[in-house]
């Protein structure tokens, strides 16, 4: 049994033998034919040819392929319209990208009723795609020539083709217009704001001043004007240019004011301008009150209230009233008036105590209003001057007696003239009192009274009649202007509030009604200029509703120009007077050239008063 296994297991291991020794190699298959380039067009492939066309700041570069063409001319003609039809994609998307980005300003000027669908666009974008496609040119090509040789031998030949074609930004931007239904107008209005959200601020300023002048017939141009001096503001707040800063939030305010004036005034631009001169008038306040700290720690009051003067009274916060909470603006200068006023009054009583060279005991009784009263406003007054006289170490003041007061309230004549009854006067020995602190106030401005008892004669120590508006003439001719036809209205403005001397300025004006007008400047020492019209142009006919300035454009495109002139500083003003029919003003002095120099001005003869009106704005001169 064993035998017939070993004998088994050895054929078994003769076969394995057999079969491996005369066993073939293993079959290695041949590679395939490939495709052989035998011919190019350049002898170099051109970089574009693997990668994405870059685009040129004047071009939009696209390519377009076509492989196995087999014939040269099909595959260049096919290569083309590929191109073409990314060219008609790009349109499509870049379109569509383009509206989402201006879809809220084009709604902002349009309303939010003239919305353009998807649909909409898809649509026109049809219409004008054939035209727009035909602004496409080659402007290169690239070709390889292959040959291949199948297993049966045959040879086939075809072209791999690129073509490289550019269209125009330009003619894209025409297209985009005509797609979208953009005017002129509202293309400027975005160009304006591409600026703005680049942060190119004072470019921004100065395409919409120029915009301005152009479409002079719409307000819309003031509300966009407004906007870069906003950016511009807070740019140079957070670099801590506040000073330079300030005069940005002017120039914003300024304009917004002529917008909300405007017939376009509505919808969403009317409500953020409303918005934002709420906050720009705050935060103007606040930075004029921050900034008269440094006089006021100087003790120096009574430069801090001059300069409160001007703040308050200035043409930026003027006629606000619509749109902002005035009482809240005003209420807060009025507050820090009031407090410089009370502390520049102190100093006043401790100076008057030093030259007595003892303490004085100072009675201070509620001021009186204009009507001879106690009022609210004066009383509160009163209570912040005594908190001012209580810090200092050369005075007593003593606390009101109600019998005492009721005494000296019946002495009107005392509030006119400073004199005492002899009984009134007998009653403030027997309390001790040397001096009385009294005064009255109006709405504009303040009169402060220290009497002094100590003599054997109540005499006036001191007196100051404080005018909370700038002490210029120029006022006198802001409280004349009554306009008897309300109908009837000429506004006038300047380009800006404050000037140096030799500083280029413009003065703007319109019209309700077709009228007549002259423009005169009355300076701080009250002489009066004419402005317009000019002796070079006679012609002051104005049109209803359009804003004219001087110089013109044309004045300064001919190298005219008007300047701040050395003159006294301080607050000067800008009269306009407009006539429904040709008027005289009756001239107190000579006519020199363009300027005619006056003392005073009126309207003459033909100057019937339900055909005139009259208008008024200030500006400051500094050195």
């Amino acid at each position: 049994m064993c035998k017939k296994i070993t004998f088994t297991i050895l054929l078994l291991l003769l076969s394995i033998y057999l079969f491996s020794g005369c066993a073939q190699p293993p079959f290695v298959k041949s590679p395939p034919p490939r495709p052989q380039i035998i011919a190019t067009s350049k002898e170099q492939r051109p970089v574009w040819v693997p990668g994405v066309p870059r685009d040129t700041p004047e071009y939009l570069r696209f390519k377009g392929i076509r492989t196995h063409a087999l014939r040269l001319e099909d595959g260049l003609n096919d290569a083309r319209e590929d191109a073409r039809q990314q060219i008609s994609k790009m349109l499509e998307s870049r379109v569509f990208s383009d509206y989402e980005q201006m879809r809220t300003e084009l709604e902002v000027i349009r309303g939010p009723s003239k919305y353009i669908s998807e649909r909409d666009i898809r649509d026109r974008i049809s219409v004008f795609s054939g035209k727009i496609i035909s602004g496409a040119k080659s402007i290169d090509e690239y070709w390889e020539k292959f040959a291949f040789t199948k297993e049966t031998g045959k040879e086939e030949l075809w072209y791999d083709v690129y073509v490289l074609m550019q269209y125009p930004k330009q003619e894209y931007e025409q297209a985009k217009d005509k797609i979208l239904n953009i005017s002129p107008y509202e293309k400027e209005i975005m160009h304006g704001v591409s600026l703005l959200n680049d942060n190119r601020f004072v470019e921004a300023i100065e395409h919409f001043n120029h915009f301005n002048n152009k479409y002079s017939q719409h307000e819309d141009g003031y509300y966009y004007l407004a906007l870069p001096y906003i950016s511009y503001y807070k740019d140079l707040k957070r670099e801590g240019q506040l000073e330079k800063g300030i005069e940005q939030l002017e120039g914003a305010i300024r304009n917004y004011k002529i917008f909300l004036k405007g017939s376009y005034s509505q919808g969403s631009m009317r409500n953020r301008a409303v918005l934002d001169i709420k906050d720009l008038a705050d935060d103007f306040v606040a930075y004029q009150l921050g900034k008269v700290k440094g006089n006021a720690s100087s003790n120096e009051y009574k430069e801090t209230l001059d300069f409160l003067h001007e703040v308050y009274n200035g043409n930026i916060l003027y006629d606000l009233d619509e749109y902002v909470d005035a009482s809240n603006i005003y209420g807060k200068l009025e507050k820090g008036y009031e407090r410089y006023l009370a502390r520049y009054f102190a100093l006043v009583v401790k100076a008057w105590c030093n030259n007595n060279k003892q303490v004085k005991p100072i009675a201070v009784f509620d001021f009186m209003s204009v009507e001879g009263k106690p009022d609210k406003k004066s009383k509160k007054f009163a209570s912040m001057l005594e908190s001012e006289i209580d810090n200092l170490e050369e005075a007593e003041r003593r606390h009101r007696d109600e019998d005492l007061l009721k005494i000296i309230l019946k002495e009107w004549e005392f509030f006119q003239s400073g004199l005492l009854s002899d009984e009134s006067r007998k009653e403030l020995e027997l309390r001790g009192i040397n001096g009385i602190v009294s005064g009255k106030i109006s709405s504009d401005k303040t009169f402060l009274k220290l009497t002094d008892l100590s003599g054997s004669s109540a005499r006036t120590a001191y007196a100051d009649n404080l005018i909370r508006k700038p002490s210029s003439p120029v006022w006198a001719e802001v409280e004349k202007i009554k306009n008897p036809n309300p109908d009837f209205q000429i506004d006038v403005w300047m380009d800006k509030y404050e000037y140096h001397i030799g500083e280029k300025c413009r003065i703007y004006f319109r019209v309700t009604n077709d009228s007549y007008v002259e423009i005169w400047n009355q300076g701080a020492n009250n002489e009066l200029d004419r402005l317009y019209p000019k002796y070079y142009n006679h012609d002051n006919f104005a049109r209803a509703g359009k804003i004219y300035s001087i110089p013109s454009e044309e004045d300064l495109n001919n190298g005219k120009f008007m300047y701040i002139q050395d003159s006294v500083l301080g607050i000067d003003g800008v009269k306009a007077m407009a006539s429904l029919k040709k008027f005289d003003v009756v001239k107190t002095r000579s006519v020199s050239d363009d300027v005619v120099k006056l003392r005073s001005i009126k309207w003459g003869e033909q100057g019937n008063k339900n055909n005139t009106t009259e208008s008024f704005c200030t500006y400051r001169v500094r050195p």
